[in-house]
């Protein structure tokens, strides 16, 4: 046998494996061999020994810290484009890698043969954990370059690390958009039938007097009644308002019902309760989906716990099914929710977006597919962020101490300005300034998106990168959050005085804060979802005191980044923080509190 390719390692005549040569095989080179009009693509596997010595090599002259940031590389961003999950065995079917025995992950270097001298530079190697991705716990980190190239079969992904370049990535909207990347991505995640996808991939990023399609006119809609303005204030208090209710609803029961004192919840878990509850009333009305079938509640949070799954697309039905099944009792409800006219009752923004799929000949199934992803927009990060926000307070008695003098304040002024047991929103934001440090270092701490964009044309990035047409653009969020150039030495502290402290001209660029994201995908709720995470962080904060259920202090566990990063990470479930919920004195102000402007 000559060369190492994979042919080789197959009998020409019968097809079959060569038996003689598996111990052999497991740590060669493959090649892969494609039509001769692409380039080959040379994918090794590197055996546990090998793993931690290949990544580490970098130049003699390079810096220590680069040497360290090569070390963590991972693959944390492969799932946005069509996530594999490779896995090596032995003939009598035990995998090479034991979870038990070795810690190094399973790597995969994939390298071009040939590719441009004027693009970004090749990451050498990609390695993955074998329970998924890890973004934070091994960063994806290129030396110090500021973006470079994954090579893929087939293609590339262009990973930026660096936050003005991100900004460049974000200005360049015309030749990088990740609208083309949303029909595929829908249609696997919604299940959007091929009708529906093709009216969606219809004039997606259309310019100045072209035809619009239904992309660009929810867009428009979206960010419209969510840009500052008086519907965004309707909209704001009425959210506030309702979390407030269910607050307490909760408060009222422990208070009333004396044998619930000392009842230790799950703290995300009660969280979610009432942010799902809440969302789907004031989005959907009150006969809303979950309202009229509590189960559904449920059916959702498994539908997002298995959105990685789904988003690979290959027969959802067996390899994701408790997400399958969850997505399909939610599309069921809310087929019957549109179906029976309850749409009457929702928000303007709900009706809108109704009314547009109809204008595009969405049937009603597909409509129902449609609007569970807004629900999902309109629910998920702001159940975890709010989580993990509380909790960082109740943990650190300083800040909880700064924090409710602040809503006092708030309160009080409230009170003197727009009248008795009320709340100002607009003085809760000027007053407030720890509690919204506090949201945006959770923020920081917590996202670890990816900010995706698809190369629509040849082009040359910030004057000196060469960006290949059909090639994928990630700014990597998590990468930039845990940069100490950027954030100091103490970057994996949570500090929300960094952004207290933080002013123009401190030297922190404004695209190094990726927790909403940025450019033409900036979300367009984050002036929402900061005002409804700010007043029911407050108002836990104010109306309880928090405790761990053994009695001591509460404890802040880890987040889960071996999951794939599609919202604000949760923590493993097993280490989900059982507390005590206590109603202070100043809970019973809850029943009777107005939320206004």
């Amino acid at each position: 046998m000559t060369g190492s390719g994979l042919e080789n390692h197959l009998d020409p005549t019968s097809g079959k494996a060569n038996a003689s040569s598996a111990h052999h095989r497991r740590r060669q080179l493959l090649k892969i061999q494609p039509r001769k009009t692409r380039r080959p693509v040379r994918v090794q596997l590197l055996s546990p020994a090998s793993i931690w010595g290949r990544a580490s090599r970098v130049p003699p002259h390079a810096p220590q810290e680069n040497k360290r940031r090569t070390r963590e590389t991972c693959s944390s961003l492969a799932g946005h484009v069509g996530h594999r999950q490779l896995t090596c065995r032995r003939r009598d079917g035990r995998p090479w890698f034991d979870d038990n025995r070795h810690s190094a992950p399973l790597c995969l270097s994939a390298q071009a043969a040939s590719r441009r001298a004027d693009g970004p530079p090749a990451m050498d190697t990609l390695c993955r954990s074998p329970a998924g991705h890890g973004a934070r716990g091994q960063p994806l980190r290129h030396s110090s370059k500021p973006i470079f190239t994954l090579p893929v079969p087939g293609s590339r992904i262009y990973v930026v690390t660096e936050p003005s370049l991100a900004a460049t990535v974000q200005r360049s909207a015309k030749t990088l958009s990740f609208t083309p990347l949303v029909p595929d991505i829908t249609q696997r995640v919604l299940g959007l039938d091929k009708e529906t996808v093709k009216v969606v991939r219809q004039n997606l990023d259309p310019e100045p007097g072209e035809p619009r399609g239904f992309l660009a006119d929810v867009h428009d809609l979206v960010y419209g009644l969510l840009g500052p303005g008086e519907y965004l204030n309707s909209l704001s208090c009425e959210a506030s308002q309702e979390l407030c209710l269910q607050l307490d609803e909760y408060a009222t029961s422990i208070i009333e019902q004396p044998e619930r004192k000392g009842h230790a919840v799950d703290l995300l878990g009660f969280v979610r309760h009432i942010v799902t509850v809440g969302t789907a009333k004031y989005f959907y009305g009150p006969r809303n989906p979950i309202a009229v079938e509590p189960d559904l509640e449920n059916a959702f949070w498994d539908f997002d716990h298995g959105l990685g799954g789904l988003m690979i697309g290959i027969l959802p039905s067996l390899t994701a099914r408790k997400a399958f099944r969850g997505r399909e009792a939610m599309v069921a409800g809310l087929i019957r929710y549109i179906e029976a006219g309850y749409e009457a009752d929702a928000a303007q923004i709900v009706k809108g977006r109704i009314r547009i799929e109809r204008q595009y000949g969405f049937n009603t199934e597909m409509s129902a597919r449609s609007s569970l992803s807004f629900f999902f927009a309109g629910v998920v990060n702001t159940t975890t962020t709010t989580f993990w926000a509380a909790l960082r307070l109740f943990a650190d008695e300083s800040l909880l101490r700064a924090v409710r003098s602040e809503i006092q304040a708030a309160l009080a002024l409230s009170e003197e300005t727009t009248g008795p047991a009320t709340l100002s929103l607009a003085i809760l934001k000027d007053k407030c300034v720890t509690l919204l440090a506090v949201l945006r270092e959770s923020l920081r701490v917590g996202s670890e998106n990816f900010s995706v964009r698809l190369v629509k044309e040849d082009m040359r990035l910030g004057g000196r990168y060469f960006l290949r047409k059909g090639s994928v653009v990630q700014i990597a969020g998590g990468v930039i959050h845990a940069d100490k150039t950027i954030w100091g030495d103490d970057v994996d502290t949570f500090n929300p005085q960094r952004f207290l402290t933080a002013k123009s001209g401190s030297g922190i660029h404004p695209a190094a804060f990726r927790g909403f994201g940025g450019g033409k995908t900036l979300c367009p709720g984050r002036h929402f979802a900061t005002t409804e995470i700010m007043v029911f962080a407050a108002m836990i904060v104010h109306s309880f005191d928090m405790f761990s259920a053994d009695g001591g202090p509460v404890r802040v566990p880890v987040k889960n980044d071996r999951v794939m990063p599609v919202h604000v990470l949760e923590p493993k479930p097993e280490d989900c923080p059982e507390v005590v919920l206590k109603p202070r004195a100043e809970a019973t102000m809850l029943k009777t509190l107005q939320i206004v402007v």
